[in-house]
């Protein structure tokens, strides 16, 4: 509604100066645009997003950027830039929240979808997102 969408920090000292570059370099061409006011439709919590026949369930994620949200749609779960399926790696490039993230990836394996869609790259099965947040966060679970 703004015209505004700014660029996610990097998750890493590399990605963030990438993020910081393409920041300062695209700022008016990416992060700025004209307004969008037609078809936005307020989502506000966890639900049912029903329109136009279109039926799916709303899960806000966060972690990536404030107001993330995930889709669920039966079996199938897309969860935007709170996941990257590239060059062999799950973890997002860019994300302004990261200490959110293995909050975000157990709402994700919670919604019992068995296909997860990433932002960026290939569809991937739920155990493959199980395995990397075992490695990258299985701790987190013992020390609960």
């Amino acid at each position: 509604r703004q015209g505004y969408t700014p660029v996610p920090r990097g998750t890493g000292f590399v990605r963030d100066m990438l993020s910081r570059t393409a920041h300062s370099i695209s700022l008016k061409t990416v992060e700025h645009y004209m307004p969008v006011t037609e078809n936005i439709i307020a989502v506000e919590g966890i639900g049912p997003l029903k329109v136009d026949g279109f039926d799916a369930h709303v899960i806000p994620l966060g972690a990536h950027t404030a107001g993330s949200i995930g889709l669920r749609i039966g079996e199938h779960f897309f969860a935007g830039d709170t996941l990257f399926s590239v060059i062999g790696d799950l973890y997002p490039m860019f994300a302004d929240r990261i200490d959110e993230l293995p909050s975000v990836w157990e709402t994700i394996l919670g919604s019992g979808a068995k296909y997860i869609y990433p932002g960026h790259g290939r569809m991937i099965e739920r155990q493959r997102l199980e395995s990397e947040y075992n490695k990258r966060y299985g701790h987190l679970k013992n020390a609960q």
